[in-house]
């Protein structure tokens, strides 16, 4: 068996350091590239081992050794993922700057909500329902269009018009701009 690990498994470093390598580039971790090279070979002679009986017939070696390679890397960058989210809520939990709101950040998003609001009553029921259903509630687009009784192409145009339209009227600067809003958006009450 240890011949034929060395033959067709050991032959392979090369273009396996290099695809590591180019995977592991984005991680600064070149240092780690050893030692996952020592444990894709631990898991090949693991499950060459178990295979003894049948290891003569087990015609792709190479392709079988990049499989291996391939899910490591994969599993490796899974768990790499999950602590850097959970130090990351460790660190933004630690953090003494803090924004805390103060009476004016208070009132200043108070007004805001109710300019959205305001915008957001100036739609028409179709357009406000589309909103409510796939923007607040986060229902599916086929979801909201099966309740609304419409078709998802309908529903995506709606929501998109509402959205712009909310846009439009919530960022209008000056009142002539705010006026002018408000003035198309009723125009545009009809149902699509």
């Amino acid at each position: 068996m240890l011949l034929w690990f060395e033959r067709e498994i050991t032959t392979q470093e090369r273009g396996l350091r290099w695809i590591i390598r180019q995977s592991i580039k984005s991680w600064n971790a070149s240092h780690e590239l050893p030692d996952i090279l020592q444990e894709v070979y631990a898991k090949v002679w693991k499950e060459a081992a178990s295979l003894r009986r049948i290891q003569a017939n087990w015609r792709l070696p190479k392709a079988y050794v990049y499989q291996v390679a391939r899910h490591l890397l994969i599993d490796i960058a899974r768990r790499r993922a999950l602590l850097h989210m959970e130090n990351r809520e460790d660190l933004d939990s630690l953090d003494p700057l803090v924004d805390h709101i103060t009476p004016e950040r208070a009132a200043s998003d108070l007004q805001e909500l109710e300019r959205l609001k305001d915008c957001f009553d100036r739609l028409s029921d179709r357009r406000r329902e589309a909103v409510w259903l796939h923007g607040v509630e986060g229902r599916s687009q086929k979801d909201a269009a099966a309740r609304m009784r419409i078709s998802e192409g309908t529903l995506e145009q709606t929501f998109h018009t509402a959205m712009r339209l909310l846009w439009e009227c919530f960022h209008s600067d000056d009142s002539e701009a705010e006026a002018d809003a408000a003035e198309r958006i009723p125009d545009l009450r009809t149902k699509i």
